[in-house]
């Protein structure tokens, strides 16, 4: 078989609000139990006052400091969900794993149909029209490293235990920030990443490589407010992928 390769970048959620809040990855099973507060580490207790901080530093910005209103409560109720201050929420649909990390009133969708909405997501269309380019700079890598081997060397052993030993990843951002030597070797990719209007989420931008008969394992990334966008660059007939109960194929 050949290898398939593609092209994810990962932007935080910006959505309609809606009555339903619903991740939409298959994922591993979290538990419905709450959080003791006494099992907060030192740290987290320390990053949690520093966010309360925050959002009193954000109404008193915005002046609704002591007043009711619905986007505020919103974080907050996130803020005591991931705490383990509530209860996490439940399933709504098939295939829906909800976590702690769950901001309510956000879409709720398996998948994204940018065909027909094309609107939802904007900058898609000018990603996915500059393909070809994308995909000469990656072949061009792939032929100076003689060995896709090289380019696409393993992840981290936690990251192989979610995604499974067959994928592997090349990135250009990660955890917020550019790598400037990988970035150095797609200039036009980076380029066109960094001029759409594109709100990059700290879980990044990377190339990934999925080898012959292997395939990802079912998981979650643990929060309702980021969606993954997949851009298809070398794909072998066949290939598919299924985010809650809907199954889609996967195309160049």
């Amino acid at each position: 078989g050949t290898c398939s390769f593609g092209l994810l970048t990962i932007p935080p959620y910006r959505g309609h609000r809606h009555d339903v809040g619903y991740l939409g990855h298959r994922g591993v099973m979290i538990s419905n139990s709450l959080m003791e507060l006494g099992a907060l580490t030192e740290r987290q207790m320390q990053f949690w006052e520093d966010v309360e901080d925050g959002l009193k530093t954000v109404e008193r910005f915005y002046g609704c400091e002591g007043e009711e209103d619905d986007d505020m409560e919103r974080i907050r109720e996130f803020v005591f969900t991931a705490k383990g201050e509530r209860p996490p929420p439940v399933g709504s649909l098939a295939g829906h794993e909800p976590s702690e990390e769950h901001i309510e009133g956000l879409t709720a969708r398996p998948l994204w149909d940018l065909v027909a909405e094309p609107d939802s997501v904007s900058w898609a269309a000018e990603l996915e029209a500059q393909w070809e380019m994308i995909e000469g700079e990656l072949e061009t890598q792939l032929q100076l490293q003689l060995s896709d081997q090289k380019i696409f060397s393993g992840d981290s052993t936690w990251q192989n235990d979610v995604m499974g030993s067959g994928w592997t990843a090349f990135r250009l951002q990660r955890l917020g920030n550019w790598n400037t030597d990988n970035c150095d070797r797609f200039p036009q990719t980076y380029k066109l990443l960094r001029s759409l209007d594109i709100p990059f989420a700290v879980r990044g931008v990377c190339f990934a490589r999925q080898t012959p008969n292997t395939g990802v394992q079912p998981h979650s990334d643990g929060r309702n407010f980021i969606l993954t966008a997949h851009l298809g660059l070398k794909i072998p007939q066949g290939c598919w992928m299924q985010v809650g109960d809907q199954k889609t194929t996967w195309q160049e």
